[in-house]
Protein backbone atom coordinates (compact mmCIF):
# COMPACT_ATOMS: atom_id res chain seq x y z
CA UNK A 1 0.00 0.00 0.00
CA UNK A 2 0.87 4.12 -0.69
CA UNK A 3 -0.60 6.78 -0.70
CA UNK A 4 -0.49 10.02 0.67
CA UNK A 5 -1.87 10.68 4.38
CA UNK A 6 -3.60 13.69 6.33
CA UNK A 7 -2.62 14.16 9.49
CA UNK A 8 -5.06 17.70 10.80
CA UNK A 9 -4.90 19.71 13.95
CA UNK A 10 -4.64 22.49 16.06
CA UNK A 11 -0.95 21.53 17.25
CA UNK A 12 -1.19 24.20 20.24
CA UNK A 13 1.44 23.01 20.59
CA UNK A 14 2.63 20.32 18.22
CA UNK A 15 4.45 17.53 20.50
CA UNK A 16 6.27 14.69 21.10
CA UNK A 17 3.27 12.34 20.76
CA UNK A 18 2.15 14.05 17.68
CA UNK A 19 5.40 12.93 16.04
CA UNK A 20 5.05 9.58 17.42
CA UNK A 21 1.63 9.48 15.50
CA UNK A 22 2.72 10.95 12.37
CA UNK A 23 5.51 8.16 12.48
CA UNK A 24 3.78 4.96 13.02
CA UNK A 25 0.82 6.03 10.43
CA UNK A 26 3.74 6.17 7.56
CA UNK A 27 5.09 2.76 9.03
CA UNK A 28 1.53 1.09 9.12
CA UNK A 29 0.10 2.63 6.58
CA UNK A 30 2.67 2.25 4.07
CA UNK A 31 2.90 5.96 3.36
CA UNK A 32 4.78 7.44 0.94
CA UNK A 33 3.78 10.73 2.15
CA UNK A 34 2.16 12.41 4.94
CA UNK A 35 1.04 16.12 5.40
CA UNK A 36 0.79 17.53 8.72
CA UNK A 37 -2.33 19.77 8.46
CA UNK A 38 -2.97 22.41 11.14
CA UNK A 39 -6.22 23.55 11.11
CA UNK A 40 -7.13 27.85 11.02
CA UNK A 41 -10.46 26.47 13.16
CA UNK A 42 -11.54 23.13 13.89
CA UNK A 43 -15.68 22.92 13.18
CA UNK A 44 -15.04 20.74 16.91
CA UNK A 45 -13.43 24.07 18.15
CA UNK A 46 -15.46 27.18 17.21
CA UNK A 47 -14.95 29.72 19.97
CA UNK A 48 -11.63 28.92 21.26
CA UNK A 49 -8.60 30.85 20.94
CA UNK A 50 -5.63 30.09 19.12
CA UNK A 51 -2.17 30.52 19.17
CA UNK A 52 -1.19 32.09 15.67
CA UNK A 53 -1.41 30.15 12.67
CA UNK A 54 2.29 31.50 11.51
CA UNK A 55 3.45 30.25 15.08
CA UNK A 56 2.05 26.60 14.81
CA UNK A 57 2.89 26.00 11.48
CA UNK A 58 6.86 27.14 12.23
CA UNK A 59 6.57 24.74 14.94
CA UNK A 60 5.16 22.18 12.85
CA UNK A 61 8.09 22.54 10.52
CA UNK A 62 10.86 22.30 13.41
CA UNK A 63 9.05 19.35 15.07
CA UNK A 64 9.05 17.29 11.73
CA UNK A 65 12.40 18.67 10.35
CA UNK A 66 14.82 15.90 8.95
CA UNK A 67 11.66 13.89 8.03
CA UNK A 68 11.52 14.07 4.33
CA UNK A 69 7.95 11.85 3.59
CA UNK A 70 6.32 14.73 6.21
CA UNK A 71 5.24 18.32 5.21
CA UNK A 72 3.62 20.88 6.95
CA UNK A 73 1.12 22.77 4.70
CA UNK A 74 -0.13 25.87 5.35
CA UNK A 75 -3.82 25.07 3.16
CA UNK A 76 -5.99 25.46 5.64
CA UNK A 77 -4.45 28.04 7.50
CA UNK A 78 -4.21 30.62 4.40
CA UNK A 79 -8.18 29.72 3.92
CA UNK A 80 -8.89 30.81 7.25
CA UNK A 81 -12.31 30.32 8.55
CA UNK A 82 -13.66 26.92 9.93
CA UNK A 83 -11.39 24.09 8.38
CA UNK A 84 -13.87 21.64 6.72
CA UNK A 85 -12.49 18.77 5.61
CA UNK A 86 -14.25 18.02 2.10
CA UNK A 87 -13.03 21.59 1.37
CA UNK A 88 -9.27 20.20 1.75
CA UNK A 89 -10.40 16.84 0.42
CA UNK A 90 -11.04 18.56 -2.91
CA UNK A 91 -8.11 20.90 -3.45
CA UNK A 92 -5.72 17.45 -2.82
CA UNK A 93 -7.54 15.09 -4.00
CA UNK A 94 -5.89 13.33 -7.67
CA UNK A 95 -7.56 11.17 -10.24
CA UNK A 96 -7.30 7.29 -9.34
CA UNK A 97 -5.20 8.36 -5.50
CA UNK A 98 -7.47 7.75 -2.41
CA UNK A 99 -5.94 10.10 0.34
CA UNK A 100 -5.50 8.83 3.97
CA UNK A 101 -7.24 10.72 6.40
CA UNK A 102 -5.93 10.03 9.84
CA UNK A 103 -9.21 10.55 12.79
CA UNK A 104 -9.09 9.93 16.60
CA UNK A 105 -11.31 7.39 17.76
CA UNK A 106 -14.49 10.65 18.57
CA UNK A 107 -14.43 12.39 14.73
CA UNK A 108 -13.97 8.41 13.30
CA UNK A 109 -17.40 7.87 15.32
CA UNK A 110 -18.88 10.71 13.89
CA UNK A 111 -17.62 11.10 9.93
CA UNK A 112 -20.69 9.55 8.49
CA UNK A 113 -22.38 12.99 10.06
CA UNK A 114 -19.27 15.68 8.61
CA UNK A 115 -20.65 18.18 5.98
CA UNK A 116 -20.19 16.79 2.73
CA UNK A 117 -19.54 13.22 3.53
CA UNK A 118 -20.39 11.23 0.93
CA UNK A 119 -18.34 13.45 -1.73
CA UNK A 120 -14.95 12.90 1.11
CA UNK A 121 -15.64 9.20 1.26
CA UNK A 122 -15.27 9.22 -2.83
CA UNK A 123 -11.50 10.20 -2.23
CA UNK A 124 -10.70 9.01 1.21
CA UNK A 125 -9.37 6.22 3.16
CA UNK A 126 -11.27 7.34 6.79
CA UNK A 127 -7.98 5.88 9.41
CA UNK A 128 -9.73 5.52 12.76
CA UNK A 129 -6.92 5.49 15.07
CA UNK A 130 -7.83 3.20 18.31
CA UNK A 131 -5.65 3.70 21.52
CA UNK A 132 -6.84 1.01 23.47
CA UNK A 133 -8.79 -2.25 22.72
CA UNK A 134 -12.03 -1.50 23.97
CA UNK A 135 -11.92 2.08 21.71
CA UNK A 136 -10.91 -0.63 19.10
CA UNK A 137 -13.39 -2.95 19.59
CA UNK A 138 -16.19 0.07 19.42
CA UNK A 139 -14.07 1.72 16.29
CA UNK A 140 -14.63 -1.98 14.89
CA UNK A 141 -18.01 -1.73 15.01
CA UNK A 142 -18.80 1.79 13.85
CA UNK A 143 -16.09 0.76 10.76
CA UNK A 144 -18.35 -1.95 9.88
CA UNK A 145 -21.73 0.74 9.39
CA UNK A 146 -19.25 3.10 7.91
CA UNK A 147 -18.13 0.04 5.01
CA UNK A 148 -21.98 -0.37 4.57
CA UNK A 149 -22.70 2.79 3.47
CA UNK A 150 -19.50 2.62 0.64
CA UNK A 151 -17.55 4.12 3.00
CA UNK A 152 -13.41 2.84 2.85
CA UNK A 153 -11.93 2.82 6.28
CA UNK A 154 -8.83 1.40 8.51
CA UNK A 155 -8.02 1.23 11.40
CA UNK A 156 -5.51 1.72 12.85
CA UNK A 157 -3.91 1.06 16.63
CA UNK A 158 -1.90 3.15 18.26
CA UNK A 159 -0.51 3.66 21.83
CA UNK A 160 -0.41 7.08 22.56
CA UNK A 161 2.39 9.10 24.79
CA UNK A 162 0.64 10.11 27.65
CA UNK A 163 0.10 14.37 26.54
CA UNK A 164 -1.59 16.83 25.62
CA UNK A 165 -1.07 19.90 24.27
CA UNK A 166 -4.22 21.52 26.35
CA UNK A 167 -1.25 19.88 29.92
CA UNK A 168 1.78 21.64 28.23
CA UNK A 169 0.42 25.25 28.00
CA UNK A 170 -0.57 24.33 31.73
CA UNK A 171 2.46 23.37 32.68
CA UNK A 172 3.98 26.69 30.45
CA UNK A 173 1.93 28.87 32.10
CA UNK A 174 2.83 27.71 35.35
CA UNK A 175 6.90 27.47 34.81
CA UNK A 176 6.46 23.49 35.27
CA UNK A 177 9.24 21.29 33.33
CA UNK A 178 8.20 20.36 29.39
CA UNK A 179 10.90 17.80 29.93
CA UNK A 180 9.91 14.83 27.06
CA UNK A 181 6.87 16.48 26.04
CA UNK A 182 8.33 19.16 23.57
CA UNK A 183 11.17 18.32 20.67
CA UNK A 184 14.10 20.52 21.81
CA UNK A 185 13.91 23.05 18.42
CA UNK A 186 9.98 23.29 19.54
CA UNK A 187 10.57 24.33 22.96
CA UNK A 188 13.68 26.89 22.16
CA UNK A 189 10.37 28.61 20.07
CA UNK A 190 8.34 28.80 22.48
CA UNK A 191 9.91 30.71 24.90
CA UNK A 192 11.92 32.23 22.37
CA UNK A 193 8.71 33.92 21.47
CA UNK A 194 6.99 34.10 24.70
CA UNK A 195 4.01 31.78 23.92
CA UNK A 196 1.60 30.41 26.17
CA UNK A 197 2.90 32.45 28.90
CA UNK A 198 6.27 30.94 28.90
CA UNK A 199 9.25 32.89 30.56
CA UNK A 200 12.66 31.78 30.25
CA UNK A 201 13.25 28.34 29.87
Amino acid sequence: MSGTGIFGGSFDPVHEGHRKLALEAIGQLGLDRLIVMPTATSPFKIGRKHTSGADRLAMCKLAFDGHPEIETSDLELKRGGVSFTYLTVKELARPGQKLYLLTGADAFLSVQRWKYAPLIAQDVFFVGVSRSDHEQDELKKHADYLQALGFSVQLMPFAPLPISSTEIRRRLKLGLSTEGLLLPPVRDYIFSHGLYGSGKP
